[in-house]
């Protein structure tokens, strides 16, 4: 009753004033950030061509799923696909059966999903480190990484979201004890299964087990699997789909999901997407990018850190997929985002190690300066190579990137003044405003140009090439190459295999020769269609 009843002590009116005046300047951060991530994450949505491979894949798998009416198996060019399980192509197909097979409509399910990563970062930081939830979400929605995925038509942005909710439901389960907690922590890891097989339990779990380890509480993690509805929560999200494609199936998918697209993922580098054991290392400063000094600050910091349990466990949800990938045979950039989310936090909370402005703004201006360079870079290139086919990509590169490059003059120019003028501003709070600038003009200069152009110039010939068998009604089949958006523009699956005579193939300028035979009908860079006009050599 007594804590009922306790009455705080009386404000003077000075700090009431300064108290509403708190609370204002909050709202107003909370309000801009959400106008700022629907900004980032809707605009241009669909103003550049599905990027091959990943997203071709998968667009085009949707697209096929839409015409055949199978919900349970997917497939890519008629030909069966396991790479992934099924709850991105359904979240696609919802907006494409509405509006048509266009790329905003791909990509919206990422765009919301990373709307829903942000929200969840926010939500957990407000609770567990108020001094953090406006700049972490912030930074999920300004770095490269994070932001780039959230624009692409693939499973990981939805990925990241429910991973994300796990680990945050599961710490909330040991660090308060509520039920309701844990049954969320098994509701969002049943989801990452559905999404993208076994590592979105592997995360988690790992996670918990290794944060548990390091506090000495071996038994805790046996304890989370206890729960009776927790379980049931999980096997109805997750459980029903595996059985159905399983009995549609049967050993295929076993060997093509489980085998290939994961054991052997793992265990061995496919579609040549190999690395090293430091290859991480130096991904991460370019996934978190332009949050570096923030970055380093947080790994100044971290032994002390370890000590808060908060901390403690962002360390160990960022070290195991740091670790797990790391002595992955496959690696690509993308995986350790699984690991960012809790990241993200820790450096929101140490970003005032590094106490400069020009600290936070540096990162920023080097990477505008670079891409200013890319004309002259791509034309020295080109013209210094003695690979014909290499300049032959690079031809129209220079050309296409002026406007981009002027345009990350002008940004690095704003960065600039902005920081200037947050550097001699007589305000308590340099080290946001700094970070403010440093991350949302180059994520604005990313969607707004540099997006769009890059992946206009490279897919551009793909489209193109589409067009044109389109409007010839002829069937084509793709040889020696591996671009599957060319069957979502065309709207109509390619078969991956030799071309017969009299079929037109889809290949590349520099495998022409390999051909039997043939006349080419479209040439645009190294996209080419040529008719198959005899017998193989």
């Amino acid at each position: 009753m007594e804590a009922l009843t306790k009455t705080e002590p009386a404000q003077a009116p000075d700090e009431r004033q300064h108290a509403v005046l708190a609370r204002v300047d909050a709202n107003v951060l909370r309000v801009a950030l959400v106008v700022y991530c629907a900004f980032v994450f809707f605009w241009n949505l669909g103003a550049a061509p599905l990027v091959d491979v990943d997203e071709g894949a998968f667009s085009e798998a949707t697209r096929e799923m839409l015409a055949r009416r199978d919900f349970i198996t997917t497939y890519l060019n008629d030909a069966l696909r396991f790479d992934k399980p099924i709850l991105t192509y359904w979240l696609q197909a919802i907006p494409v059966s509405l509006v048509g097979p266009v790329e905003w409509a791909f990509r919206l399910p990422s765009a919301l999903a990373a709307c829903l990563w942000t929200w969840l970062l926010y939500r957990f930081a407000r609770r567990e480190a108020p001094e953090a939830s406006l700049m972490a979400p912030f930074m999920l929605a300004s770095a490269i990484g994070p932001l780039l995925i959230a624009r692409a038509a693939t499973a990981d942005a939805l990925l990241n979201a429910f991973i994300a909710g796990s680990l945050f439901a599961f710490y909330a389960f040991l660090a308060h004890g509520r039920r309701i907690d844990l049954i969320a922590g098994f509701a969002w890891t049943g989801l990452g299964v559905l999404t993208k097989g076994p590592v979105g339990a592997v995360v988690p779990a790992l996670t918990v087990i290794l944060f548990c380890a390091t506090r000495g509480d071996w038994k805790r993690p046996l304890l989370l699997l206890r729960d009776p509805v927790a379980w049931l929560v999980f096997l109805l999200i997750a459980l029903p789909w595996y059985l159905l494609e399983l009995q549609a199936q049967g050993w295929a998918f076993v060997e093509g999901f489980f085998l290939k697209h994961n054991v052997n993922r793992y265990t061995s580098t496919m579609l040549g997407h190999g690395g090293h054991v430091w290859y991480y290392i130096v991904a991460l400063p370019l996934i978190a990018f332009p949050f570096v000094a923030p970055l380093i600050g947080t790994v100044l910091g971290a032994r002390a850190g370890w000590q808060r349990d908060l901390e403690r466990f962002a360390w160990c949800a960022f070290a195991t997929v740091f670790v797990f990938f790391s002595v992955s045979r496959t690696q690509l950039p993308h995986y350790l985002l699984y690991g960012m989310s809790p990241l993200f936090l820790l450096l929101a909370l140490h970003r005032g190690r590094i106490a400069h402005p020009a600290a936070q703004v540096a990162p920023a201006l080097v990477g505008l300066a670079l891409v200013a360079l890319i004309p002259a870079i791509a034309a020295r290139v080109s013209d210094s190579t003695g690979n014909a086919f290499t300049r032959l990509l690079l031809a129209e590169l220079p050309e296409a990137m002026k406007p981009v490059a002027f345009a990350a003059i002008v940004a690095a120019v704003i960065v600039l003044i902005l920081a200037i003028i947050v550097h001699r501003a007589r305000i308590t709070d340099r080290i946001d405003a700094a970070l403010y600038v440093a991350g949302a003009i180059p994520a604005i200069f990313i969607v707004a140009v540099f997006w769009p152009a890059a992946i206009r110039w490279n897919q551009a010939p793909i489209v193109a090439a589409a067009q044109a068998s389109r409007a010839a009604g002829t069937p084509v089949v793709e040889w020696n190459t591996n671009w599957p958006s060319f069957s979502v523009y065309r709207e109509a699956p390619t078969p991956v295999r030799k071309p017969e005579p009299g079929e037109v193939v889809l290949t590349r300028a520099d495998r022409l020769d390999a051909l039997p035979p043939h006349e080419v009908v479209f040439r645009q860079r190294e996209v080419v269609l040529a008719r198959i006009v005899g017998a193989a050599r």
